[in-house]
This record gives C-alpha cells, structure tokens and sequence, in this order.
C-alpha cells in the first residue's frame, strides 16, 4: 500500500532526547506504593538511588540521593496499582542519566515525564519545550492507535535522538499520524523535525519504536 509522507523541518535545532532502557539496578521495594531504581544522574559515573513514591491519588515525589543530598520533587501522579517502575535513561549521551516518570495509565496508553538533574541548581526539573509545557511523552495505544519512543544514535558526531510516534488506525486499517524529533539540552527539549503521515501499514518502518535503543551508553 501506498503511503503519504509529509516532513516539516525545524531549522536551528540540535539532536536528542530520551525514552527507556532495561534497569541495572533495582532497590527491594519496601510497599507497593514505592518504587527504586539506579541512575548515574550527575554524571560521576556513580550510580545514585533514584525513588517514585505515590502520596495520594494524585501526586508522587521523585526522589535522588545524589553526592551525598537527598533532593526530592512532587509532582502529578495518577494512583495507580502496581505503580509504574520508573526507567533510567541517557537521552543525549552524555553520560548524565535522565528518568522516565509515569504520570497518567490509562486502559491501554501511558503518558510518562522524563525528569533531568541539574547538579548546579542540586534540582530536579521535567524536560520542557521551549514554551514551557512538559514534554508528554506516550506509550501503547492498544487496537486502534499506536504510541510509543525511540532513539537514533549518530556515531559520527556522538550525537542522539530522541524520537516520539504517535497514530491513529483509520477505517481502511491503516495508521495517520506523526513522528517527531527531538534534541535535549539539559531540562530543554527543542523540535528538530518532524514527519507527518497518511495510510501507513502497521508494519511501517515510519512506526517503529524501541525504547530500549535510549538505554545509557
């Protein structure tokens, strides 16, 4: 089948931003409500503790211990069971890890943040567009749509991107939707292209996603 693909370009913009990557290393979870992973997210090549806890029905902490502080944010978070592992990632390669946070599940679609380190402020910030709206990223989609994340690495400049898809199944069973580039710069993440398009099979390489391709390097 023939498909339709329209590609928009957004010039001034660099490569990369993030998606997941299988876990080295888990903390025993001490209640369902918590979860601990481990993420080098300063950069030391040290591995920090890194914990989501839910508060109630509709906000969660994001907790580092890092350098020897524990810095801490609150954020939304739907109360969902089981709470969702949050995911270490390098969005950038550059050695600094990020964290994939669940903020919404819903029946077959989660929405996630991906929250950055900055270890001169000591703070933790959700990576935004230049407008200043988080970066919503999705993953599933079930019968009728598709979402999900991936990354492309560039060996020859060592450069990474982070790429989001996003489609809906129409009546003819084929996929609409976009696929979109993104370049990270610490809690800053800039559009660099964009692909729009129509009439796609399920098995288009334009909809393929691996989000374990955003695994730290």
């Amino acid at each position: 089948m023939t498909s339709n693909v329209a590609r928009v370009i957004v010039l001034g913009c660099a490569t990369a931003l993030a998606a997941a990557t299988p876990l080295s290393a888990v903390a025993q979870q001490d209640d369902p409500g918590t979860r601990t992973i481990a993420a080098d997210v300063d950069g030391d090549g040290t591995l920090d503790r890194v914990t989501v806890r839910q508060l109630d029905d509709s906000t969660q902490t994001l907790t580092f211990e890092v350098a020897g502080r524990t810095v801490e944010v609150t954020t939304e978070g739907e109360g969902f069971a089981p709470l969702e592992q949050p995911r270490r990632v390098d969005v950038n390669s550059d050695g600094r890890d990020e964290v994939v946070l669940a903020r919404a599940v819903g029946a077959n679609t989660v929405t996630f943040d991906l929250w950055s380190y900055d270890p001169v402020r000591a703070k933790i910030f959700p990576v935004s567009t230049p407008d200043g709206a988080r970066l919503d990223v999705f993953e599933g989609g079930g019968v009728n749509a598709t979402s999900g994340y991936t990354c492309v690495d560039h060996p020859d400049t060592g450069a990474r991107d982070f790429v989001t898809v996003n489609a809906y199944r129409t009546e003819a069973g084929t996929f609409d939707g976009e696929r979109t580039t993104y370049s990270v710069d610490g809690d800053l993440a800039r559009q660099t292209d964009r692909v729009e398009f129509t009439a796609v099979d399920e098995d288009d390489p334009v909809l393929a996603t691996e989000p374990s391709s955003c695994g730290t390097v």
